[in-house]
């Protein structure tokens, strides 16, 4: 059976449903080039993030790696030539750039400042 890798390096203790993959998409091959583009994406949200994400963090990654990998296949419809729904493609704009804004703004806050990711108020 295959074991999944831990999902960011960064963590150092990652939850355990994610440890094995389990939690993380079941059903889904991430060995697959496209597995391995949105794990890379959501990776690269978690990083930016200080000390352990939380659920909620984990959960905004995982949706902003989702909409970026769907914005990459529209950007390369584009760069193809091809035409794309314009009402789609702002849809999916406006709605990461909603979910990083998000994202930054937990980074940002005092909230993080404690121990682990859970700071005081």
């Amino acid at each position: 059976m295959f074991e999944m890798p831990i999902l960011t390096p960064t963590l150092t203790t990652p939850p355990k449903r994610t440890r094995a993959g389990r939690g993380f998409l079941p059903g889904v091959d991430l060995r697959t080039t496209r597995g391995r583009r949105l794990r890379a994406i959501v990776n690269a949200y978690l990083s930016d993030l200080p000390g352990e994400p939380s659920a909620s963090e984990l959960s905004l990654c995982m949706q902003a790696g989702t909409l970026a990998l769907q914005m990459e296949d529209l950007q390369a419809m584009v760069a193809r030539g091809e035409s794309i729904p314009t009402a789609s493609m702002a849809r999916l704009s406006k709605e990461l750039a909603r979910v990083v804004t998000t994202l930054n703004g937990e980074r940002r806050s005092g909230r993080r400042a404690g121990r682990g990711g859970r700071g005081e108020r």
